[in-house]
């Protein structure tokens, strides 16, 4: 109630100002209930309000006193406390005599002020020093009384004990008279304001109103009003930054200066007359503030406590803005289901405040799945719930070039905050033709972050909009069938983007492709939970991106505040509950344009250090992989030279090491790549195969000179999957050369263009196209009705930023594996490095080996994905026999193998998104769901079981037998899961997708003219469908009866005899693929 007292409605000139001395003179007798009410509506003498504070909940003690031989006076210090939170002043005798004859000033002048008790018969004695200090009197007769020269050293004691006692006792006396009355002198005096008494604000530092300048060195900022000229504010010195407000009373900070491992403190003194002068400075931007040699002298040793316990002016691991943190509680979610579920059931329990940071936001977005049974699961719709229960929503999107991206940011800001005037979101680069730095066109903010009330945090590549959403089984369907009750990608989150990208989003009903001939492109992703101090620490990261975001381009909009980060002291806190077993530290990639600050890449400087410290395995999954292995023009970073080092020192000392690296087939760009619209696809794929194994300088040629076979050491793989699309009216065949395309990412062998066409969920089937035909002869002849052309293919797109070393060391968070993430001045970036102290029991190199929990259960889980082993428990029968044999027996009866449709030999017309593989654990009512959220600590979100199976769960129980056999099964050392599971596994799907779908990128295809003779006429064949149109269905499903998971080979020599980069093309800036 408290904090919310300076949000009541202003009340009229004549309901407050026309009878102050009313009710100013009746507070005393108002009974409790009405102390707040009351003093959100009183005004002072100024008609300032007053700040939400009841003076009389203060407690006060002075506790302790010293002789100030410069002045003549005694010192006291003071110890205060409000709620939860602590502090201590000094004050001299004369600031209490100045006290008090001001209060007993005003007070015989307006009822406004009230009039102070009588002073202490004790310290009279002192006041005729006190008067001459503050100029009330000219006497400059020493008092006799005030040395205390002639008593003994208990006598002296006595008296000082005395004297505080009567401080403390007038003081008390003072605050209840005091706590319905409007004071400014009284709140500067125990320097306590509106700010003072935010909840979690942890270590109170100095207050005061003092006279400032501010200087910034980044021209982005604009202080324009403020820079160079002096004005007088309240300031406040908190244990990592200090907040200016414009008086004691303010609802909040007019500017915060977070304090960082630049942070400087310099102190002038004056000549000869003037005031000492204390600059405060961080890399760009510098706080001059003056007063006295007192103030100065206090603030002085507030500031050095602060560099003394702050760990946020110290350098960290890594050059990381961020602590190491230990006993840190970490969850992992693979695929958005689990994630968005559980980001959904925070949001609910949020109580204060929610901060999102994303590279595209979609208000629309369902976080539960199917949509027609979690209506109350739209994003807009959770975030307008709590805004209306009074949670504050801060959002930052990335403000993209509209000429090049469609997703609409401008959209997200406008219908969010149209919601609830709670919900703020700001956009950010402005790319004003004025900028100093033209290269900004080029980058964006990349971070994906979710954090609730300061305790709960969401880090990962998961953005918060559409065709993120997937499950494990990553299918490729979601037409209605048998079965199939309702969809689970609605409108454009049923997404195809390399047959049409996103349009017109706002426009979120309309499906892009025909949902009942073009296969969705599946999502793979990762992300993490965090909660307590590593929670805030992401908070702390938003806010400096928000504050940052204020000053540069919304000082004009006053809905838009400057936001304080939280206490990393806090007596009252206690987060014991919710310790776990990790060392985390969070990183990121930023720089002056990005957060105002300089440039930081601890996300590179980690990446760097895990590679070259690695012992046994390395194993990558990222969304694109550029990196140099020397000096380059273009590519700066330099993780492909850490690998080849790494495997040079391995294959010299005849260590067994192997490096894992999956990346998407091909760049999620929508057109076919022999076309000339594919630039932006072909510049990337340039860079990648250039970094992998072709241009003279990437790592399979390194190791070659060194005379060491790649294939031994690293290896490049990616996931592709197959699923059944049967459409309610049965498809029809052309018989003419042209044919209605929705869409064509993989060439067209005749001369016609296939332009794209919207097809709104597939309303407007092809039979009632053939009635349209000319002359009135259809163009149609009805397929065979045995299904063959109901079968489908598509790659499943590697989302994730994930780097796992050796199953102890893990690294997730938004960053590419290019320049543009890591190098810290392009794109921003934030990644948290994970390091589990709790080791459990498994297998390296057919060796018992203690494993990370943490880094181990995900790599199990990523790898039985990826493998179809998610369902598969016969782990004895498959250590015990040839591999090769055990998997091709389970995959063809179709018993627990796969974990998608393709495994039941039963096509997927009868699989059921959210049964079977991708069955749903969590299952609740809907409005059951939400009470049980809003009722809980939002910290135990992470604490809950995911919607789908997770190995996470499972692991949090005592480890069992099965859990060995699976560690030694899939020892990413042994040759035995190396060759015979994961390369073989690999291969057969490849081979099984090239003879049945010929897509594209495949390794046999190394020119232009062999990839148009290679992929079917689009003509005849639609996008992923069959190549062979005359290929029976028994036939196919017997062959993708064989297909094992996801993983296949990357096609490393695909198009290997052209040149991706062509003159008119290389005319853009070569780092915008980088």
């Amino acid at each position: 109630m408290i904090t919310n007292m300076q949000t009541l409605p202003e009340q009229s000139g004549r309901d407050v100002y026309m009878t102050p001395n009313v009710k100013t003179s009746l507070a005393p007798f108002y009974p409790p209930i009405f102390e707040a009410s009351f003093i959100a509506l009183s005004r002072d003498e100024y008609g300032r309000k007053l700040p939400p504070i009841l003076l009389s909940m203060i407690s006060v003690a002075v506790t302790d006193s010293e002789y100030m031989n410069k002045g003549n006076q005694w010192v006291f210090r003071t110890e205060l406390q409000y709620g939860d939170v602590k502090w201590v002043i000094r004050r001299t005798i004369a600031d209490f005599v100045t006290l008090h004859y001001t209060l007993k000033l005003k007070s015989s002048l307006s009822d406004y002020v009230p009039a102070p008790p009588q002073f202490p018969d004790q310290l009279r004695s002192l006041i005729s020093s006190a008067r001459t200090t503050i100029g009330m009197d000219r006497e400059d007769d020493e008092n006799p009384d005030f040395i205390e020269g002639n008593e003994s050293e208990g006598e002296k004691k006595e008296i000082a004990l005395a004297r505080r006692t009567a401080l403390t006792c007038y003081l008390r006396a003072l605050l209840a008279k005091s706590h319905m009355m409007v004071s400014y002198d009284i709140c500067e005096f125990f320097e306590v304001s509106a700010v003072s008494i935010f909840q979690d604000m942890g270590w109170k530092g100095k207050e005061g109103f003092l006279e400032n300048r501010i200087r910034n060195s980044n021209p982005n900022l604009c202080h324009l009003w403020r820079t160079h000229r002096w004005t007088k504010e309240w300031i406040l010195l908190r244990d990592s930054y200090i907040a200016f407000c414009d008086d004691i009373a303010a609802p909040g900070p007019s500017d915060v200066l977070l304090l960082d491992n630049t942070f400087q403190v310099h102190v002038t003194e004056p000549n000869y007359i003037g005031s000492y002068h204390m600059t405060l400075s961080t890399l760009y931007r510098e706080v001059e503030i003056k007063g006295s040699r007192r103030e100065v002298d206090e603030w002085m040793e507030s500031i050095e406590r602060v560099k003394r316990d702050s760990p946020w002016v110290k350098n960290h691991r890594f050059s990381s803005f961020a602590p190491v943190r230990k006993n840190g509680k970490v969850k992992w979610f693979v695929d958005g289901e689990n994630h968005m579920n559980a980001v959904a059931e925070a949001i609910l329990s949020a109580k204060s405040e929610i901060y999102i940071a994303d590279w595209w936001l979609t208000p629309e977005l369902y976080l539960r799945r199917p949509p027609e049974k979690n209506q109350e699961f739209r994003l807009d719709r959770l975030l307008e719930r709590k805004a209306k229960e009074g949670v504050m929503v801060y959002i930052v999107v990335y403000k993209e070039m509209s000429l090049a991206l469609t997703i609409d940011s401008a959209h997200t800001k406008k219908w969010l905050q149209g919601l609830h005037p709670n919900i703020i979101v700001q956009r950010h680069p402005d790319r004003r033709a004025f900028d100093n730095n033209s290269s900004i066109f080029f980058w964006s903010h990349h971070e994906k972050l979710v954090v609730v009330d300061n305790r709960l945090a969401f880090i990962g590549g998961i953005d918060l909009c559409f065709g993120r959403f997937d499950t494990h089984a990553h299918r490729n369907a979601d037409y209605p069938a048998k079965g199939h009750q309702y969809k689970m990608f609605p409108g454009q989150d049923y997404s195809s983007p390399r047959v049409k990208d996103f349009a017109d989003v706002a426009n979120h009903d309309t499906t892009m492709v025909d949902r009942e001939e073009t296969p969705r492109m599946p999502w793979h992703d990762l992300s993490c939970a965090v909660v307590g101090p590593i929670a805030r620490d992401a908070a702390r990261l938003f806010i400096q991106r928000w504050n940052y975001l204020k000053a540069s381009k919304s000082g004009h909009r006053d809905i838009v505040p400057f936001l304080m980060p939280k206490g990393e002291y806090v007596a009252q806190r206690d987060e014991s509950n919710f310790e776990g077993t990790c060392r985390v530290q969070l990183l990121r990639s930023c720089s002056s344009w990005s957060s105002g600050i300089g440039r930081e890449h601890s996300i590179y400087n980690a990446y760097l250090e895990s590679i070259i410290q690695a012992k046994h395995f390395i194993y990558i999954e990222n969304q694109f992989f550029i990196s140099a292995t020397g000096e380059d023009k273009v590519v700066r970073n330099k993780l492909g030279q850490a690998i080849v080092d790494r495997i040079k020192r391995a294959h010299y000392n005849h260590e067994k090491f192997k490096v894992y690296i999956l990346i998407p087939l091909i760049p999620a760009f929508e057109g076919d790549l022999t076309s000339g619209d594919s630039v932006a696809a072909r510049g990337v794929m340039h860079y990648q195969y250039v970094s992998m194994n072709r241009g003279g300088a990437s790592i399979c040629e390194k190791l070659r000179e060194e005379g060491i076979d790649p294939s031994q050491y690293i290896g490049w793989y990616s996931l592709r999957n197959w699923d059944k699309i049967e459409p309610r009216i049965p498809r029809m065949r052309r018989k003419s050369k042209k044919r209605p395309q929705k869409g064509n990412a993989e060439g067209n062998n005749s001369e016609e263009n296939n332009d794209n066409l919207k097809v709104n969920g597939g309303n407007e089937d092809l039979a009632s196209l053939s009635s349209k035909s000319s002359g009135g002869e259809s163009e149609y002849e009805e397929q065979e009705q045995d299904g063959r052309d109901h079968y489908v293919s598509e790659l499943v797109y590697i989302h994730d930023k994930l780097l796992i070393v050796d199953d102890r060391i893990v690294l997730i968070g938004s960053a590419n594996i290019n320049d543009r993430s890591l190098l810290g001045n392009r794109d921003s970036e934030m990644a948290i490095y994970i390091e589990d102290t709790e080791m459990i029991p498994s297998y390296m190199d057919g060796k018992e080996y203690k494993a990370a929990k943490f880094a181990h259960s995900l790599r199990m889980q990523l790898w039985k994905e990826h493998l179809g082993l998610l369902d598969f428990h016969d782990w004895d029968i498959l250590m015990d026999q040839d591999d090769d044999d055990v998997l091709q027996t389970r995959a063809t009866e179709g018993i627990g193998y796969n974990t998608t449709a393709a495994g039941t030999g039963q096509g997927c017309q009868n699989q059921v998104p959210g049964e079977d593989s991708d069955i749903t654990l969590v299952n609740n009512n809907e409005s059951d769901v939400i009470r049980d959220c809003e009722r809980h600590e939002v910290a135990r979100i992470i604490d809950r079981v995911s919607r789908t199976r997770s190995i996470f769960d499972k692991f949090r129980h005592h480890q069992n037998h099965e859990h060995l056999k699976e560690a030694q099964a899939l020892d990413p050392l042994a040759d035995r899961c190396y060759y015979n599971i994961w390369r073989k596994t690999a291969n057969t799907n490849t081979l099984i997708y090239r003879e049945l779908f010929r897509c594209v990128p495949d390794d046999t295809v190394r020119t232009f003219d062999e990839h148009r003779k290679f992929v079917p006429d689009a003509n005849k064949v639609p996008y992923g469908h069959i190549a062979d149109p005359e290929r029976p269905a028994e036939d196919i499903q017997q062959k993708l009866d064989g297909v094992r998971g996801h993983l296949v080979e990357f096609p490393v020599d695909y198009l290997k005899d052209e040149t991706l980069l062509n003159t008119i093309e290389s005319m853009a800036p070569m780092v915008i693929f980088t």
